[in-house]
């Protein structure tokens, strides 16, 4: 594996309070053919400060692979299927270590794209 291939791989993470929501978000992402990969995992209990106030809610954790030249492409797509007016969107690179791994994402979104042609 080199490093190009592994710091070319982001995992995009938003949250939600409604289950329907995230099966939107999660739908939208795997019909973009831009990630190999979405997680969905209920029962993240949050605490936040919202419009003046401290908030309580149980969310849904939405994690998708991206590589970055499609990040903004996900960022926009997780925005337009969002139930919230301002979500949490965040990005970190990662490091793969299985070269195993890294070369499942890298060829999945190759024959994604493939498809979409």
């Amino acid at each position: 594996m080199t490093e190009q291939t592994s710091s070319s791989i982001f995992e995009i993470q938003t949250t939600t309070d409604e289950l329907s929501a995230s099966l939107v978000i999660r739908d939208r992402l795997v019909e973009s053919n831009l990630t190999p990969c979405v997680k969905i995992q209920p029962g993240c209990q949050s605490t936040y400060f919202w419009e003046g106030a401290w908030r309580n809610a149980q969310e849904y954790v939405l994690t998708a692979l991206v590589p970055e030249a499609h990040l903004e492409q996900l960022v926009s797509i997780i925005k337009s299927a969002h139930n919230y007016t301002n979500p949490e969107i965040i990005a970190r690179r990662l490091t793969v270590l299985s070269s195993e791994y890294a070369s499942w994402i890298h060829d999945s979104l190759a024959e994604l794209q493939a498809s979409q042609s």
